[in-house]
C-alpha cells in the first residue's frame, strides 16, 4: 500500500529529547503523524477503492530515533539496506465510521530512512534545483481498518513525505562535519 500524506503529516512534538546513542550523533525526538488514507492520482489500489473520494485520518505521536533496525537477512524494498527506527508512543489510534470510534492497531516499531535530492553533480547540484529531502518510512498494520470505501488489512503500509529544504540541509551538514570527522 503506498501512502503519501501531505507534507504537514509530519511535524515535530518536542526536540529537546535527550535519548542518544552511540551509533549515530543525531537526537531523538518525537512527532505528530497524519496518517490522511484515501486515493491518490497513480495508485496501484483497484479503481473501486476510495473512488468516493472519502478519507481515513489516523492521528498518533510517535519517537524518531537513530537506532538502526535489526533486519532480517532479506532487506525492506522500499529502504534498502538497514532503516532506523521509530516507534509509536502509543500503539493504537483511533478513527470515526457511521459505526463510531473504532482501532487501529500499529508495531511498536517502524523503519524510517531520509533520501536526500541527487543532482547529476551532487550535492551542490540539488541545492540549486530547490528539491527538498524525501522521508520514507514503514509500519505494520496489526488490525484491520475500514472506513466508507476505504479499506487495509494488516500489513506492511509505506509512507512518504517531502521534508528538509537544500538550504537547512547545508545548514545541518556544516554542524554535523566535525561530529562526523571523530566518528
Amino acid at each position: 500500500v503506498d501512502i503519501t500524506p501531505n507534507c504537514e503529516s509530519f511535524s515535530a512534538v518536542d526536540t529537546n529529547s535527550q535519548n542518544y546513542n552511540s551509533e549515530s550523533p543525531w537526537k531523538s525526538s518525537q512527532w505528530r503523524w497524519t496518517l490522511n488514507i484515501g486515493r491518490e492520482e497513480g495508485s496501484w489500489m483497484p479503481e473501486e477503492w476510495a473512488s468516493s473520494g472519502g478519507r481515513l485520518v489516523l492521528n498518533f505521536d510517535v519517537e524518531i530515533t537513530a537506532d538502526r533496525m535489526e533486519m532480517s537477512t532479506e532487506e525492506d524494498p522500499m529502504l534498502k539496506q538497514r532503516p532506523f527506527i521509530f516507534r509509536p508512543i502509543q500503539t493504537k489510534a483511533t478513527y470515526i465510521t457511521s459505526k463510531g470510534e473504532q482501532t487501529a492497531e500499529f508495531a511498536p516499531e517502524g523503519g524510517w530512512k531520509i533520501r536526500f535530492p541527487q543532482g547529476s553533480e551532487g550535492r551542490s547540484s540539488a541545492r540549486k534545483t530547490g528539491r527538498a529531502s524525501l522521508l520514507r518510512c514503514f509500519l505494520d498494520l496489526k488490525t484491520p481498518i475500514q472506513r466508507n470505501d476505504i479499506s487495509l488489512e494488516p500489513e506492511r503500509l509505506y509512507l512518504t513525505a517531502q521534508c528538509w529544504r537544500e538550504e537547512e540541509l547545508e545548514v545541518a551538514y556544516r554542524k554535523l562535519a566535525p561530529i562526523q570527522q571523530d566518528y
